[in-house]
């Protein structure tokens, strides 16, 4: 005890930031994970898809994840939702389209430990019309660590809205003479 009443000043602060490294480095911050919407260009079919994704922080497994992601469609139309990829296999709610507006999704993985890193959850498949475009915003939205209790780990959302130039995103047009070549075309699905 006479021991500890000797530590100076330095020496405190000193043992203070030891413990609260070794804090840092050896448990996972709470909040780790994102949910996230990109694009994955224009398949064979001429339609634009969008791939919602989910990320986690290495140390931070997560099991599962739930959102709301109204959107607003200019001269497009969803033709379908795909869960063909997944990274979850259970879906208490599907990845589906509700009133028109609103796509709603709930669902999970039963993996042993959880799943760690970046996966898609589901595509949204979008049919392109001339000069079509919209805006995806992901609300309402939790993901929750692999833990046992069910925390919460979300820490931010990534939104997503396009525009298209004569049914193709207006990203390939890159001379932004309002049309997008063939060349333009194959560049930016290489991107």
């Amino acid at each position: 005890m006479k021991r500890l009443a000797n530590i100076g000043f330095g020496e405190g602060i000193t043992a203070s930031f030891l413990v609260l490294l070794f804090l840092l480095i050896y448990f996972p911050t709470t909040h780790a994970a994102s949910l996230s919407i990109e694009s994955n260009g224009v398949n064979d079919k001429g339609a634009l898809v969008l791939s919602v994704f989910v990320e986690t922080a290495q140390k931070q497994p997560i099991n599962a994840a739930k959102a709301t992601i109204p959107f607003k469609l200019n001269d497009s139309a969803i033709q379908s939702v795909d869960t063909h990829e997944s990274v979850f296999s259970l879906w208490n709610i599907s990845p589906r389209v509700e009133n028109g507006n609103t796509i709603v999704f709930s669902g999970g993985t039963p993996a042993d430990g959880g799943y760690i890193f970046k996966g898609k959850l589901f595509d949204i498949i979008l049919s392109l019309e001339k000069a079509s475009g919209g805006t995806f915003d992901i609300e309402s939205a939790s993901i929750h660590a692999a833990d046992g209790e069910g925390t919460d780990v979300l820490a931010s959302t990534y939104n997503y809205s396009f525009a298209t130039v004569s049914g193709v995103p207006s990203f390939f047009d890159t001379d932004r003479n309002g049309s997008v070549s063939l060349t333009e075309l194959s560049i930016g699905l290489v991107r």
